[in-house]
């Protein structure tokens, strides 16, 4: 028994493979570690920039004529609009998410005309934010 546990432990055709082993179990650990580590400030900072983006980058960088001062400023006045008597409040960016997703860019287009010719000559409404969120929509795409 005894020398066959010499003769094991004074062999080295398998203490290579055995350190191959470690050393990318190890790599393999440190990268799981890293990576689990960073991944929710990653995500963290995705979303921040992603809120940022929305809208207002598009208009400055392209000089639309549509979605004037990006989305953060249309929902400041719808935000002002609804304060003020003005009904129910849309949440710009909410609509932009949900129905401006689904629209199709000739259906969006289209509903952009139709609300456009239905719009009273009354100030700033909830019609108008409608058609504006759907500018903004537009400018998005790259339809303007």
């Amino acid at each position: 028994m005894r020398t066959r546990l010499r003769r094991f432990l004074s062999e080295e055709f398998g203490t290579i493979t055995t350190d191959w082993v470690v050393l990318t179990a190890a790599l393999l650990g440190t990268g799981w570690a890293v990576l689990s580590t960073v991944q929710d400030g990653v995500e963290h900072a995705s979303v921040q920039t992603a809120g940022q983006l929305r809208g207002s980058i598009v208009s400055a960088s392209f000089g639309s004529e549509l979605c004037r001062g990006g989305v953060d400023a249309l929902q400041e006045r719808e935000d002002f609009r609804a304060e003020h008597g003005g009904g129910d409040r849309i949440d710009v960016g909410r609509w932009l998410d949900a129905n401006g997703a689904e629209l199709t860019d000739g259906a969006l287009m289209a509903e952009h005309a139709r609300l456009s010719a239905d719009l009273p000559d009354l100030g700033w409404t909830r019609a108008s934010t409608l058609v504006a969120t759907m500018e903004c929509a537009m400018v998005i795409r790259g339809l303007d």
